[in-house]
């Protein structure tokens, strides 16, 4: 904030002195100097004073709209920090003190000719009045001494933005009872009466109605700390204690047993990360049994998870296996499924909205399906195997066929250059043509080939008469003799170069005017075979890319091989499950959250492996679901597949927590299922505090700096690295997600920074400060705050 400019005033030369009028006037003399000309040559000059009067606050019947840049608080704010000046910007940066009828006072400070005055209309301090008129209390005066008023009133130029000026009200907002909410009122009046005298006197005694020219209200509550307030409260916790859940298994008791929830702590806990004792994996192989007993009822075990996406002849997974053998896993999957049970209806609105888009997706391409059958069939069938005969059936549609630079196939085949002309392509050619219309001679035995042959054939030169060589041939046989220099034979009789021959150069000049000359245009006989080539390729219905083809499934999103087959829909419903647990598990978001103290932060990362468990048991549940209601639904579908709310670092689209579970390795674990560009975790920063409550739009990011460098590099944006994950365990205690592995999360700052609304200024106190307004806004400006906390104590692995 160093190179932002205050300044205390700005006003024009003329008005900084002067004298009162009676009508509330600034009065002055200007100097108006002129240069003399003489008759004689020579110059002088002379000088006069000139008076003059600059109009005052009674001149002026309000502000335009553009006069006011803005206002803080913003009309209707809640929880304005009583610590803070609401104040008006103003445009042209000179207005505030453009109508003050009094010169500069002494020590250099100017008052302006407009206050901001705030107060309560609840209990009286202001009154609004229509017509726009505003009545202030006496008590209400007293906190506005105009004698101070230059302190009021500022200019900013930061040399980049147009300047501003900026009035505030230094009057103190600590009135609001502890716990209410007290309204404010904000009004722009004149400092001024229209004699030019001070608005009111420094210990009114009477309310005073002076014309409101701007009005706004807004809202303050005593009990809500400030930004600076909360933020330096902020302490590092270890994660120690979070993050995980004690089990017991109670048909094999004595056996320690823990589960990670999804936000879990990096440091090893056996008891969640060891193998299961072996009397735990017998006693759960019992309970998954399926089978029945003679003359009994068929006993029905415990589900198996994932057999919708296995092939039942080939070997158990070994994912699959962990999330059936180990009680912790199938415990997290069985609350998936628990989620999935309790969140249906909104799962399965999502999959029908998707489901919709299927049908006329799915009435197209059986109408594609079905026109590219017939047309291949005729094709194949009818289509004729000679070249010259494709050529004519493509004729009628060569007009209509585009080719490059916007010229059509018919225009490029008929160029001057080229044998062919467009006739030959029309409707009555390919009537004439036919055999049976008579029109060719009796007799005849010319095909179609011949007829395309014929016309694709260019015309020789034409000779020249009775033998005689024509134009450019005389000149050649003239220059093989020494006689004339290659030109043609006309050009040469002009000039008499053939006298010496003994004829007469008249019947020359006669002669070689008759000798018709070259053609025009070089003509180039197509390639029939090649053209049909290309004309089969951009027309032929059987290819990966005919236009039908292409024209209907090319908005089409979202299909997959084969593109013609009968789409079977996968809803991709795109909530993010973690608000389930929110809603109904808490304690397994983030396990221990009552550990975490108020005003603390701790480090955490995501738990993969608790993310592909519980999305397995989800989606298997849901898929049974869907079917159970006649919702279509594609085999090997994994309609859920986002787990938290990840937006990709580098596109800021949503991004998914694992791969189709169908697309899942035979021998992949569990938390190996994440998309290519995701790191296996996440380091996430969680808080126990009210701050982004009170401030949501408070910014918080990592920067890089192993050194830890005392103090902190300034982070630019460039050094940033914002969370790609938000959420919230409860209302006080968010989380935020970065793109960086907790192994490398001591080599950062985790920085949180205030963004204000518009620029700070604190309230006015007793202190004495310079009464140019300029030099009070740099002692009462309030920078923004920013904390800096280290990675490596949230992680427990510094103090």
């Amino acid at each position: 904030m160093s190179d932002i400019n205050f300044q205390g005033w700005r006003r024009p030369a003329v008005a900084q002195s002067g004298t009162l009028t009676p009508l509330g006037r600034l009065a002055t003399t200007v100097t108006v100097g002129a240069t003399v000309h003489q008759l004689d040559g020579g110059t002088g000059t002379a000088s006069a004073a000139v008076p003059l009067e600059l109009l005052g606050p009674g001149d002026i019947a309000g502000l335009g709209a553009n006069a006011i840049r803005t206002v803080m608080p913003q009309p209707g704010a809640v929880g304005f920090e009583e610590r803070h000046s609401p104040y008006i910007e103003l445009v042209p940066a000179e207005l505030p003190w453009r109508y003050t009828p009094v010169g500069n006072e002494p020590g250099g400070g100017v008052r302006p000719w407009l206050v901001l005055v705030v107060g309560t209309e609840a209990d009286g301090e202001l009154t609004v009045l229509p017509s726009g008129l505003v009545t202030l209390s006496p008590d209400l005066m007293k906190l506005y001494d105009l004698s101070r008023s230059s302190r009021w009133a500022h200019m900013q130029d930061d040399g980049v933005s147009p300047p501003l000026a900026r009035v505030l009200s230094v009057r103190p907002l600590e009135k609001t009872p502890a716990g209410q909410v007290w309204k404010w009122t904000a009004v722009l009046v004149p400092a001024f009466n229209a004699a030019g005298a001070p608005a009111w006197p420094q210990n009114p005694g009477d309310p005073v109605t002076l014309p409101c020219y701007h009005r706004w209200s807004f809202s303050t509550a005593t009990d809500l700390l400030d930004f600076k307030t909360m933020a330096a409260a902020l302490e590092p916790q270890d994660p120690a204690g979070l993050g995980v859940v004690d089990l017991s298994y109670r048909a094999q008791p004595g056996h320690d047993l823990a589960i990670r929830g999804a936000l879990t702590t990096s440091d090893p806990v056996p008891a969640a990360d060891g193998a299961i004792a072996p009397d735990i994996a017998a006693d759960l192989a019992l309970r998954r049994a399926v089978g029945s007993l003679p003359l009994r009822p068929p006993v029905l075990g415990l589900p198996t998870y994932g057999d919708l996406w296995v092939d039942p002849k080939a070997p158990v997974p070994t994912w699959e296996a962990e999330l059936d053998d180990d009680p912790r896993r199938r415990g997290v999957a069985g609350l998936g499924a628990w989620c999935a049970v309790r969140e249906q209806d909104l799962l399965l609105d999502s999959a029908r909205r998707k489901w919709g888009a299927i049908l006329p997706v799915a009435q197209r391409v059986r109408s594609l399906a079905l026109g590219l059958a017939a047309s291949s069939s005729l094709w194949r069938r009818r289509m004729p195997v000679a070249p010259e005969r494709r050529l004519l059936l493509y004729g009628p549609s060569l007009a209509g066929m585009v080719a490059e630079g916007d010229h059509t196939v018919l225009e490029l085949l008929t160029t001057a250059s080229r044998p062919f002309s467009a006739a030959f392509f029309s409707g009555a050619a390919r009537r004439a043509m036919r055999p049976s219309t008579g029109r060719r001679p009796h007799g005849s035995t010319l095909s179609e080939v011949d007829l395309v042959d014929a016309a694709n054939r260019c015309p020789e030169a034409p000779k020249p008469p009775g033998g005689l060589p024509d134009g450019d041939g005389a000149g050649r046989v003239l220059a093989e003799q020494g006689r004339g220099d290659g030109r043609s034979f006309l050009d040469l009789a002009r000039e008499g170069r053939l006298q010496a021959e003994g004829i007469d150069n008249e019947s020359l000049v006669d002669i070689a005017g008759r000798v018709p000359g070259p053609p025009r245009h070089e003509c180039q006989p197509l390639d029939i075979g090649a053209l049909v080539g290309v004309l089969d390729a951009a027309v032929d219905p059987t290819s990966d890319d005919a236009p039908a083809r292409t024209r209907v499934l090319g908005p089409i999103e979202g299909l997959e091989a084969p593109l013609l087959a009968p789409p079977e829909p996968c809803a991709d419903i795109d909530v993010p499950a973690w608000r389930f647990l929110r809603d109904h598990a808490k304690r397994w978001l983030l396990p221990g959250a009552e550990v975490l103290q108020p005003d603390h932060v701790t480090g955490l990362s995501t738990n993969p492996v608790f993310v592909d468990a519980f999305l397995v048991g989800l989606n298997q549940q849901l898929v049974g679901e869907l079917r159970w209601r006649n919702v279509p639904v594609r085999t090997g579908c994994t309609p859920v597949r986002r787990f938290w709310d990840l937006v990709h670092p580098d596109a800021g689209t949503a991004h998914d927590d694992i791969v189709g579970i169908a697309a899942w390795d035979a021998g992949s674990s569990l938390g190996e299922h994440l998309p290519a560009d995701a790191p296996s975790s996440e380091f996430v920063v969680v808080l126990r505090t009210q701050l982004f409550r009170r401030y949501p739009d408070t910014l918080i990011y990592l920067v890089h700096d192993p050194a830890f460098s005392d103090p902190p590099p300034d982070p630019t944006p460039a050094l940033r690295v914002l969370p790609v994950l938000v959420g919230e365990v409860e209302r006080d205690l968010p989380f935020f997600g970065f793109p960086i592995t907790p192994a490398v999360a001591d080599e950062y700052w985790v920085v949180i920074e205030q963004v204000p609304h518009g620029y700070q200024f604190g309230v006015d106190d007793p202190v004495a400060v310079d009464p140019d307004g300029g030099v009070y806004a740099q002692v009462k400006f309030i920078s923004p705050v920013r904390v800096f906390l280290s990675g490596a104590a949230l992680m427990g692995s510094a103090p």
